[in-house]
């Protein structure tokens, strides 16, 4: 009996890369959807926010905004530093802000955490009027806006940069 490996190889291939397509499209209709959650009556003006870190790497306040939420504490966040570094320089390649919100509990522990790490991104406090209006709730949490600051996705948890870039473009067409 004669098995042809490499149609299965790319049956297999073809599915699989058809999978991953589908569930990147499905998180991107989440985000859309988790967006509707937010009141668009209500949003901050990014020159409110106070930076720790980084406030000079910011591009423009007529550009599209990226903003990640994040913890000290939080181990995925940790583990989605890299990540994080990755989409900032691909925010600052498509000319889209990208600023990142520390919970803010423990002043003294995110500076010990900053001189440590050295991260390239404007880092800022999350304050609680910020972090109820965009109903934050869980670590990591990401919020677009587009050129007028009105929020167009938001999403929680780890975010592939396949996933990331498609956002990146859907923040250019908008």
């Amino acid at each position: 009996m004669d098995i042809n490996y490499k149609s299965i190889l790319k049956n297999s291939v073809f599915q699989n890369i058809f999978i991953i397509i589908i569930f990147i499209i499905f998180g991107f209709i989440l985000a859309i959807f988790n967006k509707n959650k937010v009141s668009q009556n209500n949003h901050i003006v990014l020159d409110k926010i106070e930076f720790i870190e980084n406030k000079d790497k910011i591009l423009n306040n007529r550009n599209s905004t990226i903003i990640y939420i994040w913890a000290t504490w939080c181990g995925v966040c940790k583990t989605n530093q890299p990540l994080i570094k990755l989409n900032f320089k691909l925010s600052s390649y498509f000319n889209i802000n990208f600023i990142t919100l520390e919970e803010g509990e423990n002043l003294e522990l995110l500076k010990s955490y900053l001189s440590e790490n050295k991260l390239p991104y404007p880092v800022g406090l999350l304050t609680d009027e910020i972090s109820n209006i965009y109903e934050i709730k869980e670590y990591p949490s990401y919020i677009y806006l587009d050129r007028s600051e009105n929020v167009v996705l938001k999403e929680t948890g780890l975010l592939n940069p396949l996933s990331f870039l498609l956002r990146i473009f859907y923040l250019k067409i908008i």
